[in-house]
């Protein structure tokens, strides 16, 4: 008995529900919990069904200095967990089951220069801020794919849209670091996620906007080359089904190819599109060059994403981060439902010019502002806080008058045919 559209696609998301409730509950168990999940820190070389693995390398050299770890120690066990046969999994999933289970360090017994030594791994005592990030950006995907399914129209597009904004969602969560059962629980959502996932998100981009009408027969399979970043993630996680440096390299290659991908998509079918068509698109671009370039302002002033002293970082910065999460799913969202909302080529406008503008006072901010906050206290005795109060406020007043003067320039090279129309009206 054949199963109609309508009936797949609420078997669809009812099984995308359950994993991402599944992921959810265990995110939020990590981040409002008492427990730390131990650190993916060392790679290792299995020996045979009864032998010891041995370490065979770090995660992050950076880091090895600090770790109690050495090259070549035989992995004996971890708390009371035998790893007498253990691969990188089984290591993996008791080192993270002992970490539930426990408070502290992690004990690791290992063997090394002939005797055997009980060594501590220690635990981040705060989680990064990439992993607020991902929770965030894998609840803001799921929301959009649930209000597409509910709202939009059941087109093929927008079922392609559902489905690509759903895998990605799951992209975010698959990496919890729970109890043993659950983590290798994770490991298998974790295999056919990263495979589907940047082929569905493809698919939903070459038929976006549908009004291009570019989807054809081979869009259902070419976007499978990119499949390979499903094993290359688990390899540089998990360290399977290769060794991890090798899931590392092969990662940026894919993305890159990934990206381009996207782009090319979107470049395509805004040329084939009508006027609605374009304004649907201009809302993607919208959210990926606004969150590109906060991401370009934010990252370098934390010291990267994982960096330790991003926990010492601004709020600001990392609220900013989070923030960038929401964009692209909420541009989709208009794009999908609502593309008419605001004027998007007045915004795309008005932000470029903002943004030309902020990147010449801050950079002049640097140079600027400390001779300035001393002549002033000095001279007309001010607390140096007040004086860099002052001056910030005038440098935000002078950008907001300087963008009435940038913004006609912005809008002929980006708008032209708007710019004609505006200037014939005048």
């Amino acid at each position: 008995m054949a199963i109609s559209a309508p009936a797949r696609d609420r078997i669809g998301l009812g099984a995308f529900l359950a994993v991402f409730g599944f992921l959810l509950v265990g995110k939020l168990a990590i981040l409002i919990g008492p427990h730390r999940p131990a650190p993916h820190a060392v790679w290792i070389r299995p020996l045979g069904a009864v032998g010891y693995p041995v370490v065979r390398g770090f995660v992050d050299q950076g880091t090895a200095e600090a770790l109690p770890l050495r090259l070549g120690d035989s992995l004996v066990a971890v708390g009371d967990r035998d790893l007498s046969g253990a691969g990188m999994l089984r290591f993996a999933a008791a080192m993270q089951d002992v970490a539930w289970h426990t408070a502290g360090p992690v004990p690791i017994t290992v063997g090394r220069a002939g005797a055997r030594v009980t060594v501590a791994l220690d635990r981040p005592a705060a989680l990064p801020t990439s992993y607020l990030t991902s929770l965030v950006t894998m609840i803001a995907y799921a929301l959009a794919a649930i209000v597409i399914f509910l709202r939009a129209r059941p087109t093929p597009g927008a079922r392609r849209m559902v489905s690509g904004l759903a895998w990605y969602s799951l992209f975010y969560g698959v990496v919890w670091d729970g109890p043993g059962w659950a983590y290798l629980a994770t490991v298998a959502i974790a295999l056919p996620v990263g495979l589907a996932t940047p082929v569905a998100l493809t698919r939903a981009f070459l038929s976006f906007p549908e009004e291009a009408g570019t989807y054809g027969p081979a869009h259902r399979w070419w976007p499978f080359v990119l499949s390979p970043l499903g094993p290359a993630l688990m390899s540089a996680i998990y360290g399977f089904p290769a060794e991890p440096p090798i899931g590392t390299a092969a990662i940026p290659v894919i993305v890159v190819v990934w990206i381009f991908a996207l782009l090319g998509a979107l470049a395509v079918n805004y040329r084939r599109s009508g006027p609605v068509g374009r304004r649907r698109v201009k809302w993607v671009v919208y959210a990926a060059y606004l969150g590109g370039f906060i991401n370009l302002i934010v990252i370098p002033a934390q010291g990267g994403f994982d960096n330790p002293l991003a926990q010492q970082a601004p709020m600001w910065t990392r609220l900013a981060l989070t923030g960038t999460s929401l964009l692209f799913p909420g541009a989709l969202l208009i794009a999908m439902l609502k593309f008419d909302l605001f004027d998007i080529d007045r915004i795309l406008g008005a932000t470029v010019g903002y943004n030309m503008l902020g990147v010449v006072v801050v950079g002049g901010g640097f140079i600027a502002v400390p001779p300035l906050t001393s002549a002033m206290a000095s001279t007309l005795d001010i607390n140096p806080s007040v004086s860099r109060t002052t001056i910030t406020l005038v440098l935000a007043m002078a950008v907001i008058f300087a963008e009435r003067r940038v913004r006609p320039y912005v809008d002929r090279a980006f708008f032209k045919e708007r710019f004609a129309l505006e200037q014939a009206m005048k």
